[in-house]
Formats: structure tokens, sequence, C-alpha cells
């Protein structure tokens, strides 16, 4: 058995087999979590990533949902990404190029789908914005 400074620095893929183990073993979760003295609630944190508890199996297992259940993100994107990058690209110097463009959290989120819905990487769209922008001049 392990010990929980060990138990909790290992991943959660590791964590869930080691649990999936115990359980094969014929130990309940709550035995399992009493032994690493840790909390019961590590189910929570497995069900967050997606693992579900298969009590016939007394095995977590990743659960993942149908293509039907998955429902599209609307986001609203501007007609080009140039409008959103436009600015960080404005306060390099002159004739310097800036590579470290900051980004707020919520434009991060509106180009990582735009991204996904385009099978576009969030450097592509940076790149292309930036040679937009230098083609403009």
């Amino acid at each position: 058995m392990i010990d929980k400074v060990e138990f909790q620095n290992m991943k959660l893929a590791d964590q869930i087999t080691y649990y999936n183990t115990k359980m094969q073993q014929g130990l309940s979760m709550g035995k399992v979590s009493d032994k690493l003295r840790i909390s019961k609630s590590i189910g929570s944190k497995f069900k967050s990533h997606g693992y579900v508890l298969d009590k016939a199996l007394k095995q977590y297992i990743l659960h993942i949902k149908p293509v039907e259940e998955l429902k599209p993100i609307e986001v609203e994107v501007p007609e080009t990404i140039l409008e959103l990058v436009i600015e960080p690209i404005k306060t390099a110097p002159q004739g310097k190029v800036n590579t470290n463009i900051s980004l707020n959290i919520d434009l991060k989120r509106k180009l990582q789908i735009y991204g996904i819905n385009n099978d576009k990487t969030l450097s592509d769209i940076l790149n292309e914005a930036g040679e937009a922008y230098l083609l403009s001049r």
C-alpha cells in the first residue's frame, strides 16, 4: 500500500488505476480511501474528469458522451481575427516584431473556440492575423 503523499503525486490516470486495482482485490472505495488517509470525496474528483464508477465491474471507467449528446457551442467571433490582435501588434516598437502577445482570458477562449470550429491552432490564427496586418500596411 502506498502512502497519501505518493498517491497525491500520481497522475490522475494512475490514481484511477490504483483504485481500480484495489477494488478488484475486494476493497471498497471507502476502505481504499481510509488506508490512504484521504477524503472519500476522491470519487468526485474522478467524476469531474469524466470517470464513472461501474458498480458491477467495481471499476472507474471513462464516460465518453455519444456525439448526439454534444451540442455545438455558439460564440460570436469578429469577421476577422485581425480586429482582435491588431492592438497588441501595434504596440511593438517600430521595425521590430512583437512575438509576445498577451491575450485576456475571454479573448483567448474566443480564439480557441474559433480554432476548434475552423480546425486551426491558436498559433495559426495569430500568425495569419499578423500576416494579414503586415500585408495591409
